[in-house]
């Protein structure tokens, strides 16, 4: 659930970053296309982005991040009440977001069937070739899908109808729809309301321009006359929108936009690519099994110090090898089980090594350190670098004599050649 959750903020960031360049270059400019399919693709690709996997330059240098493994000095009852506790978190965690989906999907489920009684209720009238539905006492006037339904008091009005069928034509309600679905899935993030009303603005924009070319005066005091007590569905297009009213009027009154400001929309590019940089791949595989713990002679418990976490080196996973290095011992292994393997092997051979600096635990240093090793094409660890909180120099030392005396491996191949394969180790030294 962490990696999701991980994933879910990142999407919220992109989707900011997205937004606040939209409210400051694209919102007054009177390209309504553009502005529709910039909103739209600034949703779907902050979903997407952060799944993105970019290819290392060198196809010989992968990067393959291990789980992280915690060296404490606990006993085995503290270790499973340790482990109960986070398994018990996560699946209240889950419970929560699965019973917001279920909320939300009721919500939207609602608003589907009263759209569906008002089309069981309504009267079928023809508008040129076209169905309209019309609503007995009620001055509504929204497209849904293929839909248009009109209150009877606005029937005899042409402008509305014309407007509705632009909602229509446009196929409009399809993204307030898609936003909608996204609102179930991600239901605690507020970015996609905004987007939503964004999108609805954009919309009456985009058909107020079409039909305000028959006859602009007309059109605008059809707007103004209008009485404004309606109905609203968040995924319908609504003609009396009341929060909507004043921005298209004003933006009616706006002067077209210069086809030189287009080259605004040239800046989505780089947007685009500092996204990718900075959001792509962060997502790591949601561990499925509890951190391995191994016990150390038990010292005085202590508090924890702080860590510095930015000086704590960080890894991407990337695309793995065909084949990716095995210890001697699961040569023989199936493909499917050879990363289990890989793990139980390099879990007892850390168990086997691993000894609590003295020093280390006199002075209370604890924390976490990252290790940085590669196993060549020989199958030989190599550079092997380990970054840790301050003034533990001490647990980097161990960390690197643990993995410098690994055995030889027999190495990862790819597209049929031998490759390095780099790889990045968390371990938590921990005293209790």
């Amino acid at each position: 659930m962490s990696s999701f959750f991980t994933y879910s903020f990142q999407i919220i960031l992109i989707q900011i970053f997205f937004l606040v360049v939209y409210r400051m270059l694209f919102q007054k400019e009177t390209f309504f296309v553009w502005n529709r399919w910039y909103l739209l693709g600034a949703v779907l690709f902050s979903i997407v982005i952060p799944l993105v996997s970019i290819p290392a330059l060198n196809e010989n240098n992968q990067i393959i991040l291990l789980n992280e493994i915690l060296l404490t000095n606990v006993n085995d009852t503290e270790i499973a009440t340790s482990v109960k506790n986070q398994l018990d978190t996560n699946t209240v965690i889950l419970y929560v977001y699965l019973l917001g989906v279920c909320f939300f999907m009721i919500l939207f489920l609602l608003k589907l069937s009263k759209i569906w009684k008002l089309k069981k209720h309504a009267t079928i009238q023809l508008f040129r070739s076209n169905k309209i539905y019309v609503l007995s006492n009620s001055n509504q006037a929204f497209t849904f899908l293929n839909f248009i339904f009109i209150g009877e008091d606005h029937l005899a009005c042409e402008t509305i109808i014309n407007h509705e069928l632009v909602h229509q034509s446009k196929l409009h309600s399809i993204d307030l729809l898609f936003l909608e679905v996204l609102k179930i899935i991600f239901w605690y993030n507020p970015m996609l309301l905004l987007y939503q009303n964004k999108l609805a603005e954009v919309h009456e924009f985009e058909a107020d321009a079409y039909i305000v070319k028959l006859d602009k005066v007309k059109y605008v005091e059809t707007i103004i006359n209008q009485i404004f007590q309606v109905q609203n569905v968040s995924f319908t297009n609504n003609f009396f929108n009341q929060s909507l009213i004043k921005k298209r009027i004003v933006m009616l009154q706006k002067s077209k936009s210069q086809k030189k400001a287009l080259i605004k929309y040239v800046l989505i590019v780089p947007m685009l690519l500092l996204s990718v940089l900075f959001f792509s791949n962060c997502m790591e595989k949601e561990d499925t099994n509890a951190p391995i713990i191994y016990q150390q002679n038990a010292v005085e418990e202590k508090e924890l110090p702080t860590e510095n976490n930015e000086d704590v080196i960080s890894f991407e996973q990337f695309e793995n090898v065909d084949e990716m290095p095995r210890f001697k011992d699961c040569v023989d292994t199936a493909k499917e089980d050879a990363i289990a393997c890989f793990n139980q092997q390099l879990n007892s051979h850390i168990k086997k090594n691993f000894a609590y600096p003295e020093q280390a635990a006199a002075e209370n240093i604890q924390g976490r350190v990252a290790i940085q090793f590669i196993i060549d094409t020989e199958g030989n660890v190599t550079n092997v670098k380990a970054k840790g909180p301050q003034y533990a120099e001490l647990l980097e030392e161990e960390a690197i004599r643990i993995i410098q005396a690994l055995p030889q491996f027999v190495p990862a191949t790819l597209n049929g050649k031998r490759v390095n394969v780099k790889y990045g180790l968390p371990i938590t030294f921990k005293l209790m």
